[in-house]
């Protein structure tokens, strides 16, 4: 497949066009002389701004990524930096967006071989589904890659952009241990926030399920029915799922019966569509079987996380036939689709990778103690060329140091909550200037100055925000960074090198 190369002028585009209707419910106008897709209305006594902005590495590597930000300024001049919409977002909307993305990462084509060739690259972390809940604290990107995942991900915006921006405007008005509280709640997996936009009962959202002329309205419908606890939506779902005449819609179905509910007494019915696209023996109609495979395997990836039971073998058996089939079909037809396919079936079957060898882990990376985090760590490691941050390359620069020659590894829980961890290996600069120029480089949790705070025996900058504290310091070629609750940052300074 190829992505219809939307450039940051189109995204900007279409955002204005979807979005500026919602928004000036809210009170907010488009701000003037802004090349952004960005909008702002008086707040107290300055403007609340909410603005696009893409990354500026769109087209390297991956999907196309894109972020919302919102802040409360003197001015109309859009700022630098804010409060990212992503982090404002509840657990089942985070979850839906999971949904969301990892719909565009089966759509990529395959990384590049040198990629390839070294598992724990970095690099493929742009192309790998997204197995886990998403941490809050984590800062991430909204992802597309062709005009109907914008269109898509601008509907998600849409619905959930003015309950964010209720929870920004409580948040500014509370002190640091009611932001920490507020933010727990919105975070929680238990619903203690929800946001419910007028009209969206679930009568009229089957009603549009099953009646909406648009394919796209109808597979939107279903994944919000996916989070939806009463019977009748699952009822929906399966009818969906069985009956819809647009193959899209009914992966969609899928998508929302096992992501959105959780339910693997659907995976028979999943497969009875998968081999019904199957005998089509055409390569489109492998499209909406890999994904299915994709959500199948995904499922069975966080059960083995023990975030829920897996699937009984009477349930895997009918898919695992449907995907041998898909595969052989997809060998015929030397369809691109071979690869995923491939890869599900060896999840959902216990296939390759069981009993390989661990990969090589590099020096720098054996030195985070792997039990910081007691469900186990996810470390990655890579170049600072494939790190790709643009400050961090700026600082770089002012070195005399090449990307190339930088390590990054980053450390983060495989499952539930824990500190956020990076180190930059910089070959021969000393503590002092590594301080120094780094100041610009780690990402502050709230926009205050550092502050010098000493850890036990150790030096180090601190900083409080809302969502997270962060601590750094530097070393002679070395900076270490770690972010998380006040007590566990603490805890892990002292681990740390």
């Amino acid at each position: 497949m190829v992505a219809v190369q939307m450039t940051s002028a189109e995204l900007t585009k279409v955002a204005r066009a979807e979005l500026t209707p919602i928004l000036a419910a809210q009170g907010f106008r488009r701000t003037p002389r802004s090349s952004k897709a960005s909008w702002a209305r008086e707040q107290d006594g300055g403007w609340l701004i909410v603005w696009f902005q893409s990354s500026s590495w769109n087209g390297t590597s991956g999907a196309f990524e894109f972020i919302v930000q919102m802040a409360v300024f003197e001015t109309l001049d859009v700022p630098y930096g804010g409060q990212r919409l992503f982090m404002l977002l509840t657990h089942a909307e985070r979850e839906h967006l999971r949904v969301l993305e990892n719909r565009v990462k089966a759509k990529l084509p395959p990384p590049p071989d040198w990629a390839l060739a070294d598992p724990d690259s970095a690099f493929l972390q742009h192309w790998r589904p997204r197995d886990e809940p998403y941490d809050p604290r984590h800062d991430v990107w909204f992802a597309y890659w062709d005009e109907e995942d914008v269109r898509e991900v601008l509907a998600f915006i849409g619905r959930v952009l003015p309950g964010a921006i209720d929870r920004f405007l409580h948040l500014r008005r509370l002190d640091e241990p009611g932001m920490t509280r507020f933010m727990e709640e919105i975070w929680s997996p238990v619903p203690a926030v929800t946001v419910e936009p007028d009209g969206e009962s679930l009568p009229w959202l089957l009603d549009r399920l099953a009646t909406a002329p648009d394919p796209r309205e109808r597979g939107m419908t279903a994944l919000q029915c996916g989070f939806r606890e009463e019977a009748d939506a699952d009822v929906a779902l399966r009818r969906s799922l069985d009956d819809d005449p647009d193959p899209d819609v009914r992966f969609m179905a899928a998508q929302a019966l096992v992501t959105g509910r959780q339910d693997p007494t659907s995976f028979p019915a999943i497969a009875r569509f998968m081999q019904q696209m199957v005998e089509l023996g055409t390569r489109d109609a492998l499209d909406p079987v890999s994904g299915c495979a994709e959500v199948v395997a995904q499922y069975e990836n966080h059960a083995r996380l023990g975030f829920h039971p897996g699937a009984t073998d009477e349930q895997l058996e009918p898919v695992t036939a449907a995907l041998r089939a898909a595969l052989d079909l997809a060998e015929r037809l030397r369809s691109r689709q071979r690869r995923t396919l491939a890869g599900s079936l060896d999840l959902i079957a216990g296939g390759p990778g069981v009993d390989q060898p661990a990969a090589p882990v590099s020096a720098l990376a054996a030195r985070v103690p792997a039990d910081l985090w007691p469900g186990g760590p996810e470390i990655t490691h890579g170049t600072g060329t494939q790190w790709g941050d643009a400050k961090l390359n700026r600082a770089l620069r002012g070195l005399g140091v090449r990307p190339r020659d930088v390590e990054v590894v980053s450390g983060h829980p495989r499952q539930g909550p824990g500190v956020m961890v990076t180190l930059w290996g910089v070959p021969a600069i000393d503590a002092a200037t590594l301080e120094t120029a780094f100041e610009a480089v780690v990402a502050k949790p709230v926009r205050r100055p550092w502050e010098p705070r000493a850890v036990g025996d150790r030096a180090v900058r601190w900083l409080i925000g809302p969502q997270w504290t962060t601590a750094w310091w530097a070393r002679d070629g070395l900076v270490v960074q770690v972010s998380g609750d006040p007590d566990p940052v603490r805890s892990a300074i002292e681990r740390l090198p």
